[in-house]
């Protein structure tokens, strides 16, 4: 706000006169109505002119801009990336120039808890790097092993396509499915190249739940993936048990004979 205040000369400032070169039109940006300050984007509106600016890092979004002649400045901020879902920029805009339209917001399509997760896992390229399909909150999200620190927010626009935006990049992400409607395979196209990638099941996990006369065993894993139970007495010897798909249950008896048993999967 204070530096609104300066552009627009509400507060003195010995730097009156470079805030006034700045604010001065250096070069044109190829459009008659969009020419470039010192830091500054002029966009001219009949006898106005709008000196505007935005920014967008990973987790925010903002606008400022101010109009002289009326001596109106907006700031507008986001919590939220630069993506067509949460662009601060039209806002700002709007309020300094009521003809600029605001941008028609494309919604995501509603997905509920299974119809998203049966995407989580891994998705591998033969030529090139992975990609971790993971969740944050009721959002799917992307992670490449290239850069595993940053992660990106998909956004579904059906049931099997997936759109990212981002300020400096944007993808679309289309699933394959098998005749189950569990994925098999992932289509990545961004900037007109298309490269896919092959899914592999995340890891399950045995639970085990022990009652007097038995014990129930639990997968919790993909359900389109077959899990192979095997048991052994002494962690040495291994024999097969048995075969469950992700998030099935069995029961097994237990007799003094096979009292202690160690059970895994594979």
């Amino acid at each position: 706000i204070k530096i609104l205040e300066h552009q627009l000369g509400f507060q003195e400032s010995p730097l009156e006169t470079a805030i006034k070169e700045t604010q001065r039109r250096h070069v044109s940006a190829g459009s008659p109505s969009l020419d470039v300050g010192l830091g500054w984007f002029i966009t001219s509106a009949g006898s106005d002119q709008i000196h505007w600016h935005n920014g967008a890092t990973m987790g925010q979004n903002s606008f400022v801009g101010f109009n002289l002649r009326t001596g109106v400045g907006v700031a507008v901020m986001a919590n939220a990336r630069l993506h067509q879902y949460s662009s601060v920029e039209d806002l700002g805009l709007k309020i300094l120039i009521p003809a600029v339209p605001l941008n028609s917001i494309r919604r995501p399509a509603t997905l509920n808890d299974s119809e998203r997760d049966r995407f989580l896992g891994q998705y591998y390229n033969a030529d090139g790097p992975s990609i971790s399909i993971g969740r944050r909150a009721d959002h799917l999200t992307a992670t490449s092993s290239l850069n595993p620190a940053v992660t990106f927010t998909l956004y579904p626009s059906s049931s099997n396509r997936f759109h990212l935006y981002e300020a400096v990049t944007s993808a679309t992400l289309r699933f394959i499915l098998n005749p189950d409607g569990q994925p098999t395979e992932m289509q990545w196209t961004q900037e007109g190249e298309t490269t896919f990638y092959t899914r592999t099941a995340p890891p399950g996990r045995l639970r085990i739940a022990v009652s007097p006369t038995g014990a129930t065993l639990h997968i919790e894993g993909d359900s389109a993936t077959v899990y192979h139970i095997e048991s052994s007495p002494d962690l040495n010897q291994w024999q097969s048990l048995m075969q469950l798909r992700g998030n099935e249950s069995t029961s097994i008896s237990i007799s003094n004979a096979n009292a202690h048993r160690f059970f895994r999967i594979r």
